[in-house]
């Protein structure tokens, strides 16, 4: 453990209990696609299939608790004791998303599964680089990693902390045959090579996230106490907006009175292809990103894929989890659901642009083709982007054998509005000094 003095300001606060939150999180992604998990989290994974009345946080808390008595036998020194504080984080953030949050939710196959392991696989190593970067108590298997280059007297890092992942690996394979784990028929995904969470993307994921880390690390030592306060408010308004969005689809697609324009044209993608609902609307919106980074030649926009990803996520996270039973029981719920659909859905579309980041996608794009024609005329442009929008769905729909799709009465009454609420508002946003509208003309 380096003798860094630990200063408690609203940097390193939000940086260290935002690391552990998300910690959890991106765990439980790399776990549920079973393309491979980090080496000591495979470990948790096999040693519970072992004992399967354990959670993964105990079997977490369990390992780090041993490593963290080894260290301080080794150390005798009091201020080790500061590492229980981060087991303990550790523990609780992946029970809080294994068990809570995301509780049965799992992909549907093998196109969800890799993107979940990417996901997941770029976003630990962030988690992790900001609790580091807030310079409170990072792992036990940081201080064991440098425990054991003492021992062994190595000069570099590199090569212990290779050893220690293979010994994690091991170890977690040990604990699988063991347990003597059968997988039922169907279960095993393409990539798994029958040893639990241990599979190919383990050894990718053990010689990408020492790199990634220090990127990331690079990135975070730009950032102060201002910096950092600026953006937290922001960062809350997007994820937000990403929310509202997620919700006011699935909310408009149980009432059956008519999707959103950009919804219906994912609905008949779904049926087309046989993907859900949450991944044709990322199909769809990556496609759409491609065409707005290449046109305004600004690299930014490949940070819509953060909102693409997460709003595709949550879709599909309330459309087949937790509203999977909703339906509204007569016409008036259907209206009512319809409505809250339609004034929700363009206030988080609202969200993002006032939060300053990337908007969503449909957005920037209704932005940048209004840059194109040098043109401030919002509604007429919307009007003209939703309705083709429809006429493909519609195309879509026909091709897959559903008619019209969702296209009903409630897509025109969207087509037709949702500029207008958008604008009212931002026009409110502005009011209240969350928003400056800016012109879209060109000077």
């Amino acid at each position: 453990m380096e003798n860094k003095k630990m200063e408690f300001t609203f940097r390193n606060i939000v940086f260290y209990l935002s690391g552990f939150f998300f910690v959890g999180f991106f765990i439980s992604l790399l776990l549920r696609a079973k393309l491979g998990a980090g080496a000591w989290d495979t470990v948790n994974y096999n040693f519970q299939a072992l004992f399967p009345t354990l959670t993964l946080g105990m079997c977490s808390f369990i390992f780090s608790g041993m490593i963290w008595v080894i260290v301080l036998i080794y150390r005798r020194e009091l201020k080790y004791l500061t590492m229980l504080l981060p087991m303990i984080l550790v523990s609780l953030s992946i029970d809080l998303w294994d068990l809570v949050i995301l509780g049965d939710l799992m992909p549907s196959g093998l196109f969800e599964q890799f993107g979940w392991a990417i996901l997941g696989g770029l976003g630990l190593p962030f988690a992790l680089s900001l609790i580091i970067s807030s310079n409170f108590p990072a792992f036990v298997f940081d201080e064991l990693m440098i425990m054991l280059k003492e021992i062994f007297k190595r000069k570099g890092v590199a090569g212990v902390r290779i050893g220690i992942e293979i010994f994690a690996v091991v170890l977690a394979i040990i604990f699988w045959l063991l347990a003597g784990v059968e997988m039922l028929p169907g279960e095993v995904s393409g990539a798994d090579i029958g040893l639990g969470a241990v599979s190919y993307g383990t050894f990718v994921f053990a010689f990408t996230i020492g790199p990634l880390i220090q990127f990331y690390l690079k990135l975070l030592s730009k950032t102060d106490n201002k910096f950092v306060k600026r953006h937290t408010a922001n960062v809350l308004i997007y994820a937000l907006g990403m929310l509202v969005i997620s919700f006011a689809v699935v909310i408009m697609l149980r009432s059956g009175i008519g999707l959103s324009s950009w919804d219906t044209l994912h609905w008949s993608l779904h049926k087309l292809t046989g993907i859900t609902v949450g991944w044709a609307t990322i199909v769809v919106a990556l496609s759409f990103t491609a065409f707005i980074t290449i046109v305004n030649r600004n690299w930014k926009y490949l940070l819509m894929t953060i909102s693409i990803f997460s709003v595709g996520a949550l879709i599909d996270y309330f459309n087949l989890d937790l509203l999977e039973s909703f339906e509204p029981s007569n016409l008036f719920f259907e209206w009512l659901a319809y409505f809250t659909g339609l004034l929700l859905l363009p206030l988080g579309g609202s969200l993002l642009i006032v939060s300053s980041y990337p908007a969503g996608v449909f957005d920037e794009f209704m932005l940048t083709i209004m840059r194109l024609l040098n043109s401030d005329k919002l509604l007429k442009i919307r009007v003209i982007i939703e309705s083709t929008a429809v006429t493909v769905a519609v195309i879509l729909s026909f091709i897959a054998g559903e008619k019209f799709g969702m296209l009903n009465v409630g897509t025109l009454i969207f087509t037709v509005s949702v500029g207008f609420i958008i604008k009212t508002y931002l026009g409110f946003f502005e009011k209240v000094g969350l928003y400056t509208l800016k012109s879209t003309k060109k000077k």
